[in-house]
């Protein structure tokens, strides 16, 4: 697969060498991809090619492989010297990402520096690549000293399947060969007995090394002693693994013990509470046994294709359901009697898998240490255990990079961006009295009607410029933003997560761009999949991600996903209770507008305008007054359609165009809403009245309403914050 410039794939220099050889490298590639996708029922789970360049004495290794989905995808790459550097070098290594929609272009351009010390051997690096919908090819180049290195470069391409959306995305760790065909009849898709899931396997070696790289996936898979080793030889990519457990990922790990003898080692690697999976107060949550034999599948639930129906399909009598895998067989009388004749599954005598919450994500303990050779029953019970909205990512994030979002017009800044209807009304009227009989009066009086000719162009172009000008100034020259975003802080473990939508109007884009840290995973949101096309991006890492063109336009509404994951020291002290008081000192970086505390005897106290970095002393409340202060609060910062945006119309214009544009992709899979996402999840956390008012705040845990969470990054420092809502939910 290595070779040349590049393996699988044209270069521009190979194109310029004449039709002929570009022919038939294409056939070759065409016929490797028909055989690849002859292969059925195993899971197709990556894309992308092993790219080898050589020039400028150094060979360059270039992987792009990875699974398929949103998120960045890491490109791992390897310089090696062929000929020993005397001294420093800077490479200069470019990626672009292209797309094509609806007859226009668009790329992404992602640069990063490479490092190349003298006398130093290989050099291992990872660019992180945002993804883009419908971008499925790429090609990379190379500078130095500000001249391309002849020979650093290659091109190849992705699937970019979209139909891939309503799948889960598996990597399992580890150097095991293992069969997917069992995972991949779970996933079967109704066009093609490949699996619309994407899974692969990846060598422990090999993994990335920030949280971010992994944001492409809805599952790790990854035994008990491979977890260990990976938290000793590589602390960092453990590191990067809960991070990204914590920010709303699935960690399944295999091999714990059918008497879940390795539960307590996993827990105390992991720093999660001990918790005893055969108790019934237990942490641990085994899935429900009516998941098992039981039909649960069907349009509008949330579940996965049905354990009994798995294993007795029939291609002539699917129906197929929301996730575009059947979940309703319609059976003949001589199908009933085949089905009969095979024996019905019976429900294990003990449960095969157990989950408990770790943050903002899911840790499932799995007792065999072969999961992959149980039948397609046990994968399909793990899912409905974990349900799509947790599994799949475009519900788990509360949005789509495929389809339209309706909800964008839902989080617009209040009164920007509007057409000026009075101030037109106004100036087209005095326009056509001035312009008409009053202008022809005027001249015809002073005998100067020839000017007309004149009078009537310059008369247009001033109420033009007045109208522009109204706008301009109304909606002003600078960047507005608003945000509502959700902070978990666990002060045992230092563990912190942030989920924010952002929502940016600028009258006139700033000239750097947008800046993030590398710890924060930026992901565009489009109300409309057209407005996705056209255009170049650039994206620059260092010391950060830095946007510099085209992912903030002026005049523009524009809207990012932003989830942060790392450790920090922000918190809330709260100290004993002490004449019927509780004392609190807040260290969140920002001041406080509303705590509400419930200490460990599970007695609620509320505080308010507590400043950082000050103490103050928080008096007994009923849990139900608490709940109606915060719920005021988060509801004086809905999500709702501007003033006078027909949501009914809306609704129509978007059903309509997902049933002829994205019924063959998505089948009837449900549109993307934020009410499935995470962040929105803890918003509803606050807001459940059952058993009892904040129940789901535990004891020694709180929750407040913050001006501004620290956690959130606006990109700029000219954005200014408003109609922003700022949840912070912690524990100690």
């Amino acid at each position: 697969m290595i070779g040349g410039q590049s393996s699988g794939c044209l270069t521009p220099a190979q194109m310029r060498r004449g039709p002929g050889r570009a022919i038939r490298k294409i056939s070759l590639v065409l016929l490797a991809a028909t055989v690849a996708v002859s292969h059925v029922a195993t899971l197709h789970g990556q894309s992308g090619t092993l790219n080898r360049a050589v020039g400028g004495g150094v060979r360059m290794d270039v992987e792009t492989r990875w699974p398929d989905g949103a998120g960045y995808r890491p490109v791992r790459i390897m310089v090696t010297p062929t000929v020993p550097p005397i001294a420093d070098r800077t490479l200069v290594f470019e990626f672009t990402t292209t797309g094509y929609s609806r007859g226009r272009q668009d790329k992404i351009h992602v640069t990063q520096e490479i490092e190349l010390a003298a006398g130093t051997g290989p050099v291992t690096t990872t660019v992180a690549v945002p993804y883009m919908a419908g971008h499925n090819s790429y090609e990379f180049c190379v500078g130095e000293g500000g001249r391309e290195v002849r020979g650093l470069t290659g091109a190849g391409s992705f699937q970019d399947h979209a139909g891939f959306e309503t799948s889960p995305r598996m990597i399992l760790i580890g150097d095991q060969s293992v069969v997917s065909d069992n995972l991949a009849r779970v996933f079967v898709t109704q066009y093609s007995n490949i699996t619309g899931g994407t899974f692969s396997t990846i060598a422990a070696s090999d993994l990335p090394s920030r949280w971010i790289d992994y944001t492409a996936l809805d599952m790790v898979c990854v035994s008990t002693g491979d977890l260990q080793t990976i938290a000793a030889a590589r602390p960092e990519v453990f590191r990067a693994l809960v991070d990204w457990t914590a920010a709303g990922g699935n960690l399944l790990v295999f091999g714990v013990g059918s008497d879940w003898e390795r539960c307590e080692p996993l827990q105390r690697l992991l720093r999660l509470p001990p918790a005893d999976p055969s108790s019934r107060e237990s942490a641990w949550r085994f899935p429900d046994v009516n998941q098992f034999s039981q039909r649960v599948g069907g349009i509008g639930s949330e579940v996965f294709a049905p354990y009994d129906d798995i294993s007795v399909e029939s291609e002539d009598y699917r129906v197929y359901g929301r996730y575009g895998r059947p979940n309703v067989t319609v059976r003949s009388e001589s199908n009933d009697k085949e089905a009969e004749k095979k024996p019905r599954p019976t429900t294990p005598a003990r449960p095969p898998f157990a989950s408990r919450p770790y943050e903002m994500g899911m840790l499932v303990a799995i007792a065999t240490d072969k999961p992959f050779d149980e039948d397609p029953g046990f994968w399909a019970w793990l899912c409905n255990h974990l349900t799509s909205r947790r599994l799949v990512w475009y519900q788990r994030h509360g949005f789509s990079p495929h389809r339209d979002n309706p909800e964008f017009f839902r989080f617009l800044i209040q009164g920007v961006g509007k057409a000026p209807l009075n101030a037109f009304r106004v100036l087209i009227t005095l326009f056509v009295l001035v312009i008409g009989p009053v202008n022809y009066y005027i001249l015809r009086r002073f005998h100067r009607l020839h000017l007309l000719v004149v009078t009537v162009p310059v008369s247009a172009a001033g109420v033009t410029l007045a109208l522009f000008a109204y706008a301009i100034f109304s909606d002003g020259l600078g960047t507005r933003v608003r945000a509502r975003s959700v902070t978990r802080i666990n002060q045992a473990t230092g563990q912190t997560e942030c989920w924010a939508r952002l929502s940016y109007y600028s009258g006139m884009a700033p000239g750097d761009g947008l800046a993030f840290s590398d710890d924060v995973a930026v992901y565009p949101i489009a109300g409309l999949a057209s407005d996705r096309a056209g255009g170049d991006r650039g994206l620059v890492w260092h010391k950060g991600q830095k946007m510099k063109s085209g992912w903030l336009r002026s005049r523009t509404p524009t809207q990012y996903l932003t989830v942060r994951s790392r450790q920090s020291r922000l918190g809330i002290d709260v100290g004993p209770r002490a004449d019927g008081r509780l004392p609190v000192a807040g260290r969140l970086g920002t001041d406080v507008e509303l705590l509400v505390v419930r200490d460990e005897e599970g007695s609620f106290y509320w505080a308010r305008q507590l400043a950082d970095g000050a103490e103050t002393q928080a008096e007994p409340v009923e849990p139900a007054e608490a709940m109606a202060d915060l719920l005021a609060a988060i509801n004086g910062c809905d999500m709702a359609f501007p003033p006078g945006v027909d949501a009914s119309v809306l609704s129509y214009r978007y059903g309509r165009r997902s049933y002829y544009y994205d019924y063959g992709y998505y089948g009837d899979s449900p549109e993307p809403s934020p009410a499935t996402s995470l962040m929105e999840a803890s918003f509803q956390s606050i807001a459940r009245n059952s058993p009892s008012p904040l129940s789901e705040l535990g004891p020694r845990s709180y929750a407040a309403i913050v001006r501004f969470s620290p956690e959130v990054e606006l990109g700029t420092p000219v954005a200014r914050s408003e109609s922003s809502l700022h949840l912070v939910i912690g524990s100690w």
